[in-house]
């Protein structure tokens, strides 16, 4: 660990996994738990009504800002209300090993990195021939 490539005093990555930091709700996070499924609820009762209106009247409401507000705009109120109950544990180094944050193991590390480059290669490849496949001066 203390050979870990250190990514700005947030991030580590070692032989031992990744190691990132992780969010902690705080006192009174709860309430913004109970905002998200307030806000879920919300939006169904409103796309619900929204059609009903559509079906009665012909009149078309909209429904995917309002449902966007209801469930981010009121969680982030009440995030921003409370004082912004989060906090990050950061990894440090304590002895041999890091403590705090969550820790990544390097074969999720691996896996992710792999796919990654594989995807980008396919999509690469994918715009090369469609780039190729058309007549030059067209």
């Amino acid at each position: 660990p203390k050979q870990a490539h250190n990514f700005g005093d947030l991030a580590f990555l070692s032989n031992r996994g990744l190691y990132l930091p992780s969010p902690e709700p705080g006192v009174g996070f709860s309430w913004v738990y109970l905002a998200v499924i307030i806000g879920l609820v919300a939006s169904f009762l409103w796309v619900s009504f929204a059609r009903r209106r559509q079906e009665e009247t012909g009149q078309i409401l909209p429904r995917f800002l309002p449902c966007v507000g209801f469930v981010i705009g009121l969680p982030l109120l009440v995030f921003l209300a409370l004082g912004s109950p989060m906090t990050f544990s950061i990894p440090a180094l304590k002895g041999f090993n890091f403590r705090g944050g969550v820790t990544v193991s390097p074969e999720l590390v691996a896996l992710t990195f792999a796919l990654s480059i594989y995807t980008a290669a396919f999509i690469a490849e994918i715009v090369r021939s469609g780039i190729l496949a058309i007549n030059k001066g067209q």
